[in-house]
């Protein structure tokens, strides 16, 4: 179902905000987006991660990511070690004083709550160098398995010997996988949202290149999803707007953030497949650098907590090992085991 954007809501209009929405719930779903709209979602494609991997479930995933634009994995990392980033996270901002002391009953579970006495008081935490170098925050953004998982998806499925890619023989040559130094690590108060932007705007680098948003949490609607406009990446609707928006440098002028946003209002009339669901610690979602995405208003008491990080690859024969760092303008990258 293609939707318009509908006028502003709020808690009260987004269905069981109190917590995390089935498939079948999330269908009809109307969520706050920028300052005074809405858009009515259906629920995203989500594909079961089961680890390891086999060369069927990256076959699938190629096709999904290259079909909608975005890849939806869940419980793609273990659970407990996303929580444990949580807590430093959570702990960090406890220390700033953005949220209130634990008392000394407190529960193990309690000490995860990122509910805060003044919600709408800035997090702060893009500028957390430290925080987003904490080890346990490092051990989860840059995962093995989140190494495994780009090493599948950027590199070029291998032709059998006819010449056509094989699901049973398709395999993954030598690559280098690369990820951001820097973390979008993010605490989103109430009231506020990510605006909606391409990711390139923000990055002009060489391709391949995707993007990785992970939840630092259990997140319901009221909490404000990731809202994605589905196949916007390659549709003819927003073909003029990835030629020109997205080749700009809108994202690295102005506060490099906010500046690099345009106004959801601009689609109210016309028909977008706009698609989001609830998500879970261990889920991530991989985006195209040119789909059009945000995220929905936070009407909950807690900060939102997640975090982006860019991901690419470069090719390299088998008896060179020194790979050259992928070129880009604006983003330091490194590989697995670098320092």
């Amino acid at each position: 179902m293609s939707s318009a954007a509908t006028p502003a809501a709020d808690a009260a209009s987004i269905t069981n905000p109190a917590s995390p929405a089935s498939d079948a719930a999330a269908t009809r779903l109307v969520l706050p987006v920028g300052a005074d709209t809405a858009v009515r979602v259906e629920p995203m494609l989500q594909h079961k991660a089961v680890y390891p991997f086999t060369q069927a479930d990256v076959i699938a995933w190629r096709a999904a990511l290259a079909t909608n634009g975005y890849l939806f994995l869940s419980d793609l990392l273990p659970r407990e070690e996303v929580f444990h980033a949580r807590r430093c996270v959570v702990e960090r901002l406890r220390e700033r004083g953005v949220l209130p002391p634990l008392e000394a009953e407190a529960s193990d579970e309690d000490a995860l709550f990122a509910t805060a006495e003044d919600p709408t008081q800035p997090a702060n935490l893009l500028s957390d160098i430290d925080l987003q170098r904490d080890p346990a925050v490092v051990s989860v953004l840059e995962h093995p398995r989140l190494f495994e998982l780009f090493h599948a998806l950027l590199a070029p499925l291998v032709d059998d010997a006819e010449g056509k890619p094989d699901q049973e023989q398709a395999t993954v040559p030598s690559v280098h996988v690369w990820t951001s130094r820097y973390k979008w690590l993010r605490g989103m108060p109430q009231g506020q949202c990510t605006g909606l932007h391409l990711d390139r705007v923000y990055m002009q680098a060489a391709s391949p290149l995707l993007s990785l948003w992970l939840p630092l949490g259990d997140l319901t609607p009221a909490h404000g999803n990731l809202v994605v406009a589905r196949a916007s990446h390659r549709s003819a609707q927003f073909q003029r707007l990835r030629d020109e928006y997205g080749r700009s440098d809108a994202g690295a002028k102005g506060n490099g953030t906010t500046s690099g946003w345009i106004d959801v209002a601009h689609y109210t009339n016309e028909p977008v497949e706009w698609v989001s669901s609830p998500a879970r610690c261990g889920d991530v979602v991989i985006l195209d650098l040119t789909v059009l995405h945000c995220t929905s208003r936070n009407v909950s008491d807690e900060y939102r907590l997640s975090c982006d990080t860019r991901w690419t690859a470069t090719c390299s024969s088998a008896d060179d090992e020194d790979s050259p760092s992928p070129p880009s303008a604006s983003i330091r990258f490194k590989r697995q085991d670098d320092p």
